[in-house]
């Protein structure tokens, strides 16, 4: 299983063009990997699922105010189809804040405005390739290269225009702000990840100059920030707790492995025990502890917690030609919520019109969803 879907989706959108974000498409680029484990008689595969894409799942604010990770009640209604954006290029990641929702691509940071459903402003990011992830906080949207060539660009979403271009001493994957520092993921999704021990790049907002780098023991693939804690996803398998105060390394923690999303008190990743059984875990923050798993089929999942649950996003287990006469059947993919007071699905998942998701996003009291093998962007509305 890819590891986030966004990489596994940047690698096909690399075929046409880009991923996670492609120019190519790619909506959510995740990382593929793959474990296994003995437990009792069975053989335990589990894969990460990597992001960046993006990509992110947390409920970002809107205005001036900055992004906090999602909590709160569970909003009522059904995720309904209530706009289909064109854009013109393929996408590679979506989050929302500061009152817009931002798309990117190679080349390009997208603005959408949510009270028209338009683009209403293209910023040129050059060097931004198959996986940038974006991320917002001290007043400013940061967006990574996403490739080997390391770079974060500092947007100002007040003039839509790049105030700085900060280069990185390796690659510039995943990015989130915390503590008035811009912490970022040297990984380059397109290479394995290396053994050993690795470094997360600190950026300082107020001077746009690399601080000393906080190591780690696995390789960062993956980070989050959510309940005042930075969440890594080391190449080792592990997860690590970074305080982004003080810098200090807590951990592996003690069960869970991957963690794709933070919100509703809880860490959210990938679990695949078979073919069959596959789907969401859900960790204690504290310990690290696996509380619940959530079956999803067909897995390939991206997430995004907000509107008081976790949102998850599921590609179709068929999107190659088959062989032999003909192709196999493309089954659209779906759109599943969690509610995390229970841990269950709430209703029935829903059909997503493109062909494979490659990014979700919550804000703005909606849920924006990349397409693959379309320049799209679908915004589903929760109607009573």
């Amino acid at each position: 299983m890819s590891l986030d879907a966004r990489a596994r989706r940047a690698a096909q959108a690399a075929r046409t063009s880009v991923d996670r974000l492609p120019p190519p498409p790619a909506v959510g680029v995740l990382v593929a990997r793959r474990r296994r484990r003995a437990a009792a008689a069975n053989a335990l595969v589990l894969a990460l699922v990597v992001a960046v894409v993006g990509v992110a799942w947390r409920a970002l604010p809107s205005g001036s105010r900055e992004p906090a990770v999602a909590g709160g009640p569970v909003a009522p209604g059904r995720p309904v189809v209530a706009a289909r954006i064109r854009l013109d290029r393929p996408l590679c990641h979506v989050e929302v804040g500061y009152g817009a929702v931002w798309v990117t691509s190679s080349g390009a940071l997208a603005r959408v405005d949510p009270a028209s459903n338009q683009v209403v402003a293209t910023i040129p990011t050059p060097l931004a390739g198959r996986f940038p992830s974006i991320a917002f906080g001290e007043g400013a949207v940061w967006v990574t290269s996403g490739q080997s060539n390391g770079v974060v660009y500092r947007i100002d979403p007040a003039t839509n225009r790049v105030t700085a271009t900060i280069p990185l001493p390796g690659g510039a994957f995943e990015i989130v702000v915390a503590a008035g520092t811009v912490w970022v993921s040297p990984y380059d999704p397109s290479q394995p990840p290396s053994p050993g021990a690795g470094e997360v790049v600190r950026i300082d907002v107020r001077t746009n100059a690399l601080r000393s780098s906080v190591r780690v023991p696995g390789v960062p693939l993956i980070l989050r920030y959510g309940l005042d804690a930075i969440w890594v996803t080391g190449g080792d398998e592990h997860v690590y707790r970074i305080d982004p105060r003080s810098g200090a390394v807590a951990g592996p923690l003690g069960g869970v492995d991957n963690v794709n999303a933070v919100g509703g008190g809880a860490l959210w990743g990938t679990y695949v025990n078979s073919r069959q059984d596959r789907g969401v875990l859900r960790a204690d923050p504290a310990t690290g502890r696996v509380v619940a798993h959530i079956r999803i089929p067909d897995g390939g999942v991206l997430y995004a917690f907000g509107l008081g649950t976790l949102w998850v996003a599921q590609g179709p287990p068929t999107t190659v030609p088959g062989q032999g006469a003909g192709s196999a059947p493309v089954t659209p993919g779906k759109l599943y919520r969690i509610d995390p007071s229970n841990n269950r699905v709430l209703g029935r998942p829903v059909p997503l019109p493109g062909i494979e998701p490659t990014a979700v996003a919550v804000g703005e009291a909606a849920v924006w969803v990349g397409e693959l093998d379309d320049k799209g962007l679908t915004r589903f509305n929760l109607v009573s």
